[in-house]
């Protein structure tokens, strides 16, 4: 299958074009701007990396009585994305030789091997290139919290009803969850516990549970 075609539209940061009306004119939309969004031979795997340290107390003085914690993190990069038309055509503004390489004009590509063909880059695009590209990265870490107790009811109330008391709380602290898109000028987002997310700073868990010989509750 080819690629797949959009007719989007991008705002041309370059001035643009001796002879027109008005003439040299920057930031001129040009609509519709063909863009197809290709694949990408040189893509390589996404990477990732996960961290974990913890601790485990369990008082011989307490017992029944356990408690943890643990540090976590979790760190991908390369990650596969592909850039909107107006951050390719911005990024090519600022001397990206390798984003020019992906707008052409008449058939012209406006970079070849690195050197960008700065006549080109004032005459109107007639065609973008979208491939998929190893940008962005993210970072996430925080830590997890757990305490239990088990405890025969018998020891804390003498009504004669055996089996066991299980009482456990768990909680998490995400820290961080930072998006960098990776490109020039972007801006690294920060997802835990922003207004709207859905990666909260705290998440609290508890459960108490019954065990008896035969049954549970």
């Amino acid at each position: 299958a080819g690629a797949r075609v959009n007719n989007g539209s991008v705002t041309d940061p370059f001035t643009c074009c001796t002879g027109s009306v008005p003439p040299d004119t920057a930031n001129k939309t040009i609509s519709p701007l063909p863009n197809p969004i290709t694949a990408n031979p040189f893509l390589k795997p996404e990477k990732g990396q996960t961290t974990e340290a913890g601790l485990v107390w369990s008082p011989s003085y307490i017992p029944g009585l356990n408690m943890s914690a643990t540090y976590w993190r979790i760190g991908i990069k390369s990650i596969i994305a592909q850039l909107g038309q107006g951050d390719q055509i911005n990024l090519c503004f600022n001397g990206n030789s390798f984003q020019c390489s992906f707008i052409q004009t008449n058939g012209q590509p406006w970079a070849v091997s690195g050197v960008i063909n700065t006549a080109l880059t004032h005459t109107s695009p007639t065609l973008q290139t979208t491939p998929q590209v190893n940008l962005a990265s993210q970072v996430i870490d925080g830590m997890d919290y757990e305490v239990s107790y088990r405890f025969a009811v018998n020891d804390a109330i003498d009504w004669g009803l055996g089996g066991d008391m299980t009482i456990r709380t768990l909680a998490t602290n995400v820290m961080k969850n930072q998006t960098n898109p990776g490109f020039l000028g972007a801006v690294i987002t920060e997802n835990a516990g922003s207004n709207g997310g859905n990666t909260p700073h705290w998440k609290v868990f508890f459960t108490q549970a019954y065990d008896a010989d035969s049954w549970g509750l």
